[in-house]
């Protein structure tokens, strides 16, 4: 029998001599790659396989593969889509699979819910749909971009006549992000929406709006609010916890810029700065105030890097084991606190038999005597309901009526008995070290946080 060659070679052969002939184009110009025994369209992986070989054809972004004057895409998603075939149904499903977390509908969802449904746009083309004048895009100005101007696209959309592939995808995309969308959402906003889906039309950024919208607020009352929020930020608020401060403070940014208010870099800096200053970590405050040196300095001007110095600061310290460590000063000021609420019980006059100041039980008791007054140890009570002593009926050497106090006619309330005691008396002792304002809030809050754990 003839030698008839190794297997396979025909394949061979027969690929060399289909890839050498010119790449049919589509009206558009774009190669019509296919398979030589199927007609779906073939991975891009196969194609810059049997047709690169030198990297001569890939241009110098690195971003398209040449041949014959087309141009071979990087993705099947950056070319046309058409149902009748099976990779275009293969396509389809895969951008209409719904988000394995649904949104909630609720504000501190959104985030998490935006980032979600870019990365979809991005992979599946949608970004065209979702872009509007001025470079806005419904994923981060959707605060901004009206319904009316949503409305206005989608109606522009449906209205174009598809005589081709190329000018069928916007309504295909528009269809697939409206499932997408609509199978990602939870209970709570699919309910909202159970009586709106007529007048959404199965359009996919039309049904992003409008789940935005019952979402996010975008008038001048709620941005005042947010960016108020931005002056009263205290690690104590997030638990001392840096990464969800600024997670918070990322989330604030983004729904200003989304209703078109973005804050100032500097305002948030500055913020920031305050805020980290909270810290009851030494080495973190130092290392707050070199950066905040540097930025004095115009070294940097981002927040962002701002938080990202910070979250990687503060993830060393509790790595270390050294992020909930006091200093040697909050020791002396937690040993001073203790000292004052130690002196505050003894000034209360408290012993094993209880309070020296209370009133014995024969005051209490009105039959002891049947008229107004009562002659004991040489002194004339009177039976007072109150105000005073608590409002309890009892013999007293006052005016009846006349009292504000406890029974002898002393106020019953004293600085004692005020929670603010301790914290003014250590402030005062505070001042007299020579601490600032802010050194003595901080070291108040962490005796409170303390003396909360």
């Amino acid at each position: 029998m003839a030698d008839t060659g190794a297997p396979g070679d025909d394949r061979a052969a027969r690929d060399g001599a289909a890839l050498n002939q010119p790449a049919p184009q589509d009206q558009e110009g774009r190669v019509q790659v296919r398979n030589l025994e199927q007609e779906d369209l073939v991975p891009e992986a196969n194609v810059a396989a049997n047709n690169v070989d030198d990297g001569d054809d890939i241009d110098s972004d690195g971003e398209e593969l040449l041949v014959g004057g087309g141009t071979i895409l990087l993705s099947p998603w950056q070319g046309d889509i058409d149902l009748n075939t099976k990779a275009g149904k293969m396509l389809w499903d895969e951008g209409i699979k719904p988000l394995e977390t649904k949104f909630s509908g609720y504000g501190k969802d959104l985030a998490r819910f935006l980032a979600d449904l870019k990365n979809r746009a991005e992979k599946c083309q949608w970004m065209g749909i979702l872009t509007f004048p001025y470079r806005r895009t419904l994923l981060k100005n959707y605060g901004e971009i009206t319904m009316s101007q949503v409305t206005m696209a989608r109606d522009i959309r449906n209205a174009t006549e598809a005589l081709t592939l190329a000018q069928a995808r916007p309504r295909i995309n528009s269809l697939m992000m409206f499932y997408f969308l609509y199978d990602s959402l939870g209970p709570l906003p699919q309910k909202k929406l159970s009586t709106k889906l007529e007048d959404i039309q199965q359009d996919g950024p039309t049904l992003l709006k409008t789940v935005l919208d019952h979402t996010f607020v975008a008038t001048q009352a709620s941005t005042f609010t947010i960016k108020e929020k931005f002056y009263d930020l205290s690690l104590n608020k997030y638990k001392w916890n840096v990464f969800m401060l600024n997670q918070d403070v990322r989330e604030k940014m983004a729904d200003l810029e989304a209703a078109g208010h973005a804050s100032d870099q500097t305002d948030v800096m500055i913020s920031l700065f305050r805020a980290y200053n909270t810290s009851t970590n030494e080495e973190f405050i130092s290392a707050v105030s070199f950066w905040k040196n540097e930025w004095s300095a115009g070294s940097f001007h981002d927040v962002e890097e701002l938080m990202q110095r910070a979250d990687a600061k503060y993830s060393e310290l509790k790595d270390m084991g050294t992020w909930g460590r006091r200093s040697n000063k909050d020791d002396q000021i937690i040993a001073l606190t203790s000292r004052i609420e130690s002196l505050t019980k003894n000034k209360q006059g408290t012993n094993g038999n209880g309070d020296r100041n209370r009133p014995a039980k024969w005051k209490f008791d009105r039959s002891i005597s049947s008229g107004g007054t009562l002659k004991k140890n040489d002194k004339t009570y009177k039976w007072c309901e109150g105000p005073g002593h608590n409002k309890k009926p009892m013999w007293v050497l006052h005016e009846p009526g006349t009292c504000t106090g406890n029974s002898e006619g002393r106020n019953q309330s004293s600085d004692n008995d005020n929670p603010q005691f301790s914290k003014a008396v250590l402030m005062s002792a505070l001042k007299s070290k020579g601490l600032c304002s802010e050194e003595i809030e901080s070291k108040i809050q962490a005796i409170m946080a303390v003396m909360e754990s």
